[in-house]
């Protein structure tokens, strides 16, 4: 029995049925599947378009002393290209992204210079895109090429002991990869009264270096840094040679110094009590040394808004009893306020930093030389101080 309309116990329900619109569903269908297709078609060629459009057989190579990329144009759309943008990265000085060497070539060579490529010893690595108007294709395959050392300008006795090492004649162009397979390089007895500080560049693989019986007074700053392998350096018999011991904190396998056992030392700890003092248009800093450890010390100063810098390397003084523990800053501003931090140095290192200390570099403004007033000849207005840093400004009014 079929139930009863609501309300009206004598009329019942009915069944109505419907046609259901099959084959307007089905046009719908074959349709929609007739999108999706050439949409997957159009995104399959526009993949392979691009693959297309990128620069392929990428080079890289030292030609007369400068890097040299060649490359081959797109396959498709070549005649479409309008110039080329070349990337470039070092990855072992930390880059790790590429970053754009030239925006646009403007022209559609399929060669390109780099002159700026000049580090020797550093790895460099390119790629190219092609350019259709504003529009860069894919990157192309990547190449990359390590500069070799020209040994040409260094000291003339290491120049010499290391081309006997590398047996090459060729002073101008030595590959990495044979610098770094020296392990042992006798300098003693040959003259030396000074070396430079890129003279040992190269040589991360020499374990013996033996510097005695020469002239030698002082070592460049940073001369030891390539020598990170070295664990045996002989400085005796250079008559009156001084240099700050933090010159062998580079050398961290050293185990041997002057013929006898060496043990590198801790660090020492931060400086205290650091003060920085505006005067006379200089800026004096002192601190307190640490209990022990410190031979010389470093400076960092960051001036207004920019980046935080090691401002003076090494404080060392040969001719001083104990290193010193004030420091005055000739190189201000006036108007601008500097920060600085100070660390102890010492053959083991570079100790923590101390606290900063900041102040202002006051400005001191003055007025007209001749400006009238009734009362006085001459004003003089000085320091007004809201806490540190200072500010203070000074003029004077004439009669």
């Amino acid at each position: 029995m079929n139930p009863a309309v609501p309300g009206d116990g004598a009329t019942p329900w009915k069944s109505v049925p419907v046609p259901y619109p099959r084959g307007r569903h089905i046009g719908l269908s074959m349709a929609l599947l007739a999108v999706l297709l050439a949409a997957l078609v159009v995104g399959r060629h526009a993949s392979a378009q691009t693959a297309d459009e990128a620069p392929t057989n990428l080079t890289v190579a030292l030609t007369s002393g400068a890097v040299t990329l060649s490359w081959t144009a797109p396959v498709q759309d070549a005649a479409t290209v309008t110039g080329y943008q070349v990337l470039r990265r070092r990855p072992d000085e930390g880059e790790s992204a590429f970053q754009t060497l030239v925006a646009d070539t403007m022209s559609t060579s399929t060669t390109y210079v780099d002159a700026t490529a000049d580090q020797e010893g550093v790895r460099y690595e390119y790629q190219v895109q092609a350019l259709r108007g504003t529009t860069a294709s894919a990157a192309s395959n990547s190449a990359e090429l390590t500069l070799p050392f020209n040994l040409c300008d260094r000291t003339q006795a290491v120049e010499t002991a290391l081309l006997a090492a590398v047996a090459t004649t060729d002073c101008a162009s030595v590959p990495d990869s044979q610098l770094a397979a020296v392990a042992s390089l006798d300098l003693s007895s040959k003259s030396i009264s000074a070396l430079q500080a890129d003279d040992f560049a190269g040589l991360t693989g020499l374990t013996t270096l033996d510097l005695e019986d020469n002239a030698l007074a002082t070592l460049p700053g940073g001369v030891f840094t390539p020598l990170t392998s070295l664990t045996s350096l002989d400085l005796r018999n250079n008559t009156g040679l001084t240099y700050s011991p933090y010159q062998l904190s580079a050398l961290t396998d050293l185990t041997t110094l002057d013929g006898a056992t060496y043990t590198r030392p801790a660090v020492a700890a931060a400086p205290t009590d650091l003060t920085a003092t505006f005067t006379a248009g200089n800026i004096e800093l002192g601190w307190t040394a640490p209990e022990t450890g410190a031979t010389s010390y470093q400076i960092l100063r960051k001036a207004g808004s920019a980046d935080e810098v090691v401002y003076v390397e090494d404080t060392y003084d040969p001719d001083a009893d104990a290193p010193a523990t004030t420091y005055l800053d000739t190189g201000v501003t006036e108007g601008e306020t500097y920060e600085y931090r100070v660390r102890a140095l010492n053959a083991g290192g570079a100790g923590v930093e101390s606290d900063a200390a900041t102040v202002l570099a006051e400005l001191v403004i003055s007025g007209p030389s001749a400006v009238s007033h009734p009362e006085a000849s001459a004003f003089r207005v000085a320091t007004f101080t809201a806490g540190p840093p200072r500010s203070s400004l000074v003029w004077s009014l004439t009669g």
